[in-house]
């Protein structure tokens, strides 16, 4: 009896120390990324860029005057060659006034997994330079 209540004691606190792969939070972030494109809230959008390529990133958007985004979505997801990476096709709505026609640009991003370990999340950085806009 003493063997079985040991035994279901290291079942549940081996269960309790596993965590859930870095994965499991790239469609929220990539849902964050998004909303903040769609606000034109650029400087915080800027974060889920690689800090080299942040700069051209927010320069980029902020030269594009009457720049109105309406919708942001992901559209694919094809699978990663490694694990900490991922990739997607992201569809962007817009319009620049004077022009109230909505145009759509799809986008394709690669996404990958920064630092972290079993104790600290890490984060989602997109890769390189953002895509030339619009």
């Amino acid at each position: 009896m003493g063997k079985l209540i040991c035994l279901t004691v290291l079942l549940v606190m081996g269960g309790c120390g596993m965590l859930a792969m870095p994965q499991a939070d790239f469609g929220r972030e990539q849902e964050n990324f998004a909303q903040r494109l769609r606000w034109l809230d650029i400087n915080d959008a800027a974060r889920f860029i690689e800090p080299q390529f942040r700069k051209a990133f927010i320069e980029q958007f902020t030269t594009l005057e009457g720049l109105h985004i309406t919708e942001v979505r992901s559209i694919a997801r094809p699978a990663a060659e490694e694990p900490p990476t991922m990739a997607s096709q992201v569809e962007i709505d817009f319009y620049r006034l004077p022009s109230v026609t909505v145009q759509t640009r799809q986008i394709h991003l690669v996404w990958h997994y920064r630092g972290g370990d079993r104790w600290h999340p890490g984060t989602w950085l997109i890769e390189g330079p953002f895509p030339p806009f619009p």
